[in-house]
């Protein structure tokens, strides 16, 4: 048989950039949330820039739009209705306005978030395809991160015993070359 991790990613691209930096190789240990490689994102962060500033404009629309509202009612017996209805109209659209560039602003960051690579668990670097200056998209394939805390051995049974094996069965395991036997048991049977 052959030894695996029982929980392993394969790590690749949702966006086509070029990586400007990778911080980890083979072999290395990384911990949950490390950044371990990351794309050019200058035109993201613009755009996050763009969709902040967007948001600050409509804040401010807004306040004023409250601040008119709120004089509008301070003076109710000496404002008609038709002036407090377009003061409230005017309000709620700007609320409705601030929601929308709210959205642009989570939109965004995002999107941002899609440039930089992170460990998603505690793991070893199984292997590395990604090198500084590479173009990468969706088909690269970057890094393959493994928890080896918790290994399974995946073997092989002759059909002849195939119907006795079982979910919960015991096993004994001796690696080639080793003299102790590890004790183990069957977790899964692929049909």
């Amino acid at each position: 048989g052959r030894i695996a991790a029982r929980r392993s990613v394969v790590l690749r691209s949702t966006v086509q950039a070029r990586l400007v930096s990778v911080s980890a190789d083979i072999g290395d240990s990384v911990i949950s949330g490390q950044m371990i490689a990351q794309l050019d994102d200058v035109q993201p962060k613009a755009l996050v820039a763009q969709a902040e500033a967007a948001l600050e404009a409509g804040v401010v629309r807004r306040d004023q739009a409250s601040t008119s509202l709120e004089r509008a009612r301070a003076l109710k017996d000496n404002v008609t209705r038709a002036t407090l209805n377009d003061a409230e109209a005017e309000f709620a659209a700007a609320e409705n306005e601030v929601s929308r560039l709210q959205a642009l602003v989570d939109q965004a960051r995002n999107q941002l978030d899609q440039y930089a690579f992170r460990a998603p668990f505690d793991g070893v670097i199984l292997s590395r395809a990604a090198e500084q200056g590479q173009i990468v998209d969706a088909q690269s394939e970057l890094f393959t991160i493994a928890d080896l805390r918790e290994l399974v051995v995946e073997t092989d049974v002759d059909e002849l015993y195939s119907a006795q094996i079982k979910v919960g069965l015991a096993a004994l395991l001796k690696p080639a070359g080793g003299t102790a036997a590890l004790s183990g048991k069957v977790t899964f049977a692929a049909p």
